[in-house]
């Protein structure tokens, strides 16, 4: 259990968590973009 006095600063972390793993998802996508012969490239949906 989250100890409530320790709340805010697990939600910071549960938050900057979450930023984290969103750029790295970002990352991985611009790098699928830019592999020219991925078989990935002919399903992936353009995301802009």
């Amino acid at each position: 259990m989250i100890e409530w006095k320790n709340g805010r600063s697990w939600y910071k972390l549960l938050i900057l968590n979450a930023q984290f793993y969103l750029e790295q998802g970002h990352n991985f996508r611009d790098k699928l973009e830019h592999q020219e012969r991925s078989p990935l490239r002919i399903f992936k949906p353009k995301i802009k």
